[in-house]
């Protein structure tokens, strides 16, 4: 659950990957939804069609965003709390606008077979190697890159050093490294660099285009001048409000070699790739074991499958 948008994977008992809410639930309830008779519906419809999937013993995780209710923000030190929690203990979040309507369904009367099933992951708290515990899909994007090539107006897809992913609050850079070099491929991976639109978010701006595009060509000014980057090497793959609310033709920059909306069933196919491949380490997963081993620090232990497919 991030900030505006919503994407999920299940895994069955061989170890395939199944991307969330293209069948079914196509219109995820997020942490911003209003507290309505209509919305409680839908988000007890939402818990359901999740459940539904859910093997004896195993829990359906909420990261990202959603995982500052716990603290009620970002903390640091000492002011980390508990590292997660059942949506069933609503005294343990601190921000209580949206999980404390998932609680109230959840511990309401005939809803018992939900509860001990949601768990909401901290935000503050990170792998003892520093990955977010959500995955990050614009790390492993370059394949999707390769995939729409056709696409770009000023460069080879393949060529592109520099992607960013423009979402609801705020903007982050990456470049591609190349990690990897067997048998003649190549494997890249793109790293952060920074984060932009500090000031003023995205999504306040896409109400009129013509500011956003302005704010937009500040921003990559400030990194061609922080890092060197080359804008015709550059990709721009947007999300947030303005995947929903806007006309690309109304937001486009002409700076780079490509700015699009990044699908939604693409961004969750990717972080799941990333979750594999930098959370759990492996591509064969029915599910994962969440331990706290340090303050703010959580190991992932991947539960591995019995069967041999990879998650896609």
């Amino acid at each position: 659950m991030g900030s505006t948008t919503v994407q999920g994977v299940r895994y069955d008992r061989n170890g395939k990957g199944h991307i969330l809410f293209q069948d079914g639930i196509t219109n995820p309830p997020g942490i911003k939804t209003k507290d309505t008779p209509e919305n409680r519906e839908h988000i007890k419809d939402f818990l359901y069609y999740l459940s539904r999937f859910v093997n004896p013993g195993m829990m359906v995780v909420i990261v990202n965003s959603a995982g500052y209710s716990l603290d009620g923000g970002k903390k640091k030190g000492d002011q980390i709390g508990i590292p997660y929690s059942l949506v069933d203990d609503i005294d343990n979040f601190a921000d209580k606008s949206f999980m404390g309507i998932l609680s109230e369904i959840v511990m309401g009367t005939g809803n018992e077979s939900l509860r001990g099933v949601f768990t909401v992951v901290n935000r503050n708290y990170k792998t003892s190697d520093g990955e977010e515990i959500s995955g990050q899909w614009a790390k492993q994007i370059q394949s999707y890159l390769i995939s729409i090539g056709h696409m770009f107006t000023t460069c080879a897809s393949d060529n592109i050093g520099w992607m960013i992913d423009v979402g609801g609050k705020s903007a982050t850079l990456y470049e591609k490294q190349v990690i990897n070099q067997s048998r003649g491929k190549t494997v890249s991976i793109f790293t952060k660099k920074g984060t932009y639109f500090s000031k003023t978010s995205p999504n306040s701006l896409i109400e009129k285009p013509s500011d956003f595009q302005e704010a937009l060509s500040v921003e990559l000014q400030k990194m061609v001048t922080d890092h060197g980057i080359d804008l015709k090497v550059t990709a721009i793959l947007q999300t947030g409000d303005a995947r929903d609310k806007c006309a690309l033709a109304d937001i486009i920059s002409s700076d780079v070699a490509y700015h699009g909306f990044l699908p939604p069933a693409i961004e969750s196919k990717y972080e799941a790739l990333d979750f594999n491949r930098t959370v759990i380490k492996s591509d064969i997963s029915c599910g994962c074991i969440l331990t706290t081993t340090a303050p703010g620090i959580i190991t992932v232990e991947n539960i591995p499958a019995v069967g041999m497919c990879s998650i896609m």
